[in-house]
């Protein structure tokens, strides 16, 4: 997450900086942030900018599918818990129940 978070912070405040600098005020959209990029500052940063997307994207998905893994085993986990925190009262039930009827 850390990295993703970073990789946004830098194309954020690149993009901002370049684009306040220059007096581009009216961008609207990720495509003319694009087409924009690479008059300012030159062919490579519209490469790079188009890489860092997806990269971005990927990592963010990767921590939230880890994030959700982590959750759930924990709640599997203490579902278990609690299950087995109850064996002791169903065996005092199941032995005083009379045989053959149920309670």
């Amino acid at each position: 997450m850390t990295v993703a978070g970073l990789i946004n912070a830098a194309m954020l405040i690149m993009a901002a900086t370049t684009f306040n600098a220059t007096g581009h005020s009216s961008i609207g959209s990720i495509e003319e942030a694009h087409a924009t990029l690479s008059p300012l500052l030159g062919p490579a940063s519209s490469t790079i900018f188009g890489i860092s997307l997806p990269v971005s994207g990927l990592s963010a998905s990767t921590v939230g599918t880890l994030a959700g893994q982590v959750v759930m085993q924990g709640y599997l986990r203490r579902t278990v818990l609690s299950a087995r925190g109850l064996d002791p009262a169903r065996a005092v039930h199941e032995s005083a129940r009379p045989h053959g009827r149920a309670c």
